[in-house]
């Protein structure tokens, strides 16, 4: 006789595979070395973040005493804690002042709310340019705005000062290297940007569209460090 075929008996609660230990610490250290990356990656990104913040290349410890088109006294030192761009231009200029000119103009429309920001184009050929024609360029051109100044000077002051502080280096043309006459000279088509505490930030080329890109970047950046960076000037 066939014996009877019972079924298996079921496992007791202690015959039941046991959890292994290591494997509890093994998944305690990938969550641990998961939040280490995390934190790590966290710190590379801040890292990045002040990498990107425009350098600090020099302060203006000069101050120079200008004439806005206006016919107003004003002077660097006016600026402190104020966001801004300089660059050189004459009124005679054939047309590359008016196209830097133009493109200064976009960050005037950008950033001109913030009482912080402020544009100043100063005249290369101060000899020339008086407030009344320095008015009368901006005025065709349709460049107004309170916190746009163009301003002129004393020649040497002036021109000895952006040479200084900036790098700007006007050079009068040679008769056989001007395009017509009033192409007068080789200029820079760069602008500065200096912050609140009178640090020069950067050069860009107006003319070159990733500088100009970078331009309005740093812009933002300067702008938004202003509380650290900005100090009240005379």
């Amino acid at each position: 006789m066939t014996p009877a075929t019972h079924p298996a008996t079921p496992a007791t609660v202690s015959d039941k595979r046991r959890i292994n230990p290591w494997s509890v610490w093994l998944l305690v250290g990938v969550m641990l070395g998961g939040i280490v990356v995390y934190f790590s990656y966290l710190k590379t990104l801040e890292r990045q973040a002040a990498d990107a913040r425009p350098g600090l290349y020099s302060r203006l410890e000069e101050n120079l005493h200008l004439l806005e088109r206006s016919g107003a006294k004003v002077s660097f030192n006016d600026l402190r804690g104020k966001v801004w761009l300089v660059g050189q231009v004459f009124t005679r200029c054939p047309g590359q002042c008016a196209g830097m000119t133009a493109e200064m103009g976009k960050f005037q429309e950008k950033f001109g709310k913030d009482p912080r920001f402020h544009l100043v184009s100063v005249s290369l050929d101060p000899e020339h340019d008086t407030p009344a024609m320095l008015d009368a360029f901006a005025t065709t051109h349709g460049f107004e705005g309170e916190n746009w100044w163009f301003v002129t000077g004393e020649p040497k002051e002036v021109n000895g000062y952006m040479r200084k502080n900036f790098h700007f280096a006007p050079k009068r043309k040679a008769e056989e290297d001007k395009d017509n006459e009033m192409d007068l000279f080789l200029h820079d088509t760069k602008v500065a940007l200096v912050d609140g505490g009178g640090h020069v930030r950067g050069w860009y080329d107006l003319f070159e569209p990733m500088s100009v890109e970078q331009l309005g970047r740093d812009i933002a950046i300067v702008l938004a460090e202003m509380p650290e960076t900005a100090n009240v000037g005379e």
